[in-house]
């Protein structure tokens, strides 16, 4: 059984992010863990009475469990166990320790919560969340302000694999081979190679050689998902910029999810911009899961 940890702070964004959840993994039983973070206004804390931030607290408590409700409908008729945590304090910090506490296979978030300003932080919930969890993350986003599952139920799932020679990318294959999502979808293998180098040199770049070897590493992606069903085309882009290029393609091919892998980080890499896990992150048109090797994650 599955173990999941979905994050829900009662908005419309989290209930479509409960429903995309619940449309991937159909049929399956999941082991899910519902968990709200408790908010209270920095203004409450740091000037209000005892008696008001306990009003508070109690009121935030109280949506909790109306917003647990609307998932739990959501996976009414499916056998997944869900169970209710609430915890207090950073969003972003109390999801990845309960994630790790929990031994999660994969956290669930939207990409947008209740608060304008956080929409925009480069510190969001959904950011912070993505580059500091042990374990895969999957970051539902809303293309054009629809809803996910607004689209005819007829036409087929649209999956863009980002696919790398790294040990990141065929861990992100192997964990969305296993998946064995039963969604009727078509399935995207997309290498994008960069040709160009950051120095002004005569270095000689054998681009046929690179084009051929990235191919054929496609090819052999591809016969790996074909062993599970699962039937991919593959796509190699040249291109300045590796990330945009996926993210591009994603929006030429109206695509409802991406997926990258993630590289083993250290802190300071999980600070500096640039990554394509994070640019990707930040500008895909659709959901983006970033699979993580947990092995890579606890080293």
């Amino acid at each position: 059984m599955k173990k999941i940890l979905f994050a829900t702070d009662g908005s419309h964004n989290s209930r479509e992010a409960a429903k995309l959840l619940s449309r991937l993994f159909c049929g399956e039983t999941l082991d899910l863990v519902v968990v709200t973070v408790l908010q209270v206004p920095y203004n409450i804390l740091r000037a209000g009475t005892s008696i008001q931030q306990e009003k508070m607290i109690a009121a935030e408590r109280a949506a909790a469990v109306v917003a647990f409700e609307e998932i739990k409908k959501i996976f009414e008729h499916s056998d997944s166990k869900l169970r209710h945590v609430t915890r207090e304090g950073h969003c972003g910090k109390e999801i990845c320790e309960l994630a790790a506490n929990e031994n999660a296979e994969l956290i669930v978030t939207g990409a947008k919560g209740r608060s304008t300003i956080e929409r925009t932080l480069l510190g969001s919930t959904s950011d912070y969340v993505a580059h500091h969890a042990p374990c895969s993350v999957l970051v539902a986003r809303s293309a054009d302000s629809k809803d996910l599952t607004s689209k005819d139920p007829t036409t087929n799932f649209q999956i863009v694999i980002g696919y790398q020679t790294t040990e990141a990318s065929k861990h992100a294959l192997e964990e969305f081979r296993l998946a064995n999502w039963q969604i009727q979808s078509d399935v995207h293998l997309v290498s994008a190679i960069s040709l160009l180098s950051s120095f002004q040199t005569e270095i000689v770049v054998d681009t046929e050689k690179i084009q051929q070897t990235t191919n054929d590493a496609l090819l052999e992606a591809k016969a790996s998902l074909s062993q599970s069903g699962i039937d991919a085309t593959t796509h190699l882009i040249e291109a300045d910029h590796i990330a945009d290029s996926l993210v591009d393609y994603a929006k030429q091919h109206a695509c409802d999810l991406l997926v990258v892998g993630e590289n083993q980080h250290n802190i300071l890499s999980r600070i500096i911009m640039g990554s394509v896990s994070r640019f990707v992150l930040r500008y895909a048109p659709c959901s983006v899961w970033i699979s993580r090797n947990q092995r890579q994650a606890d080293s």
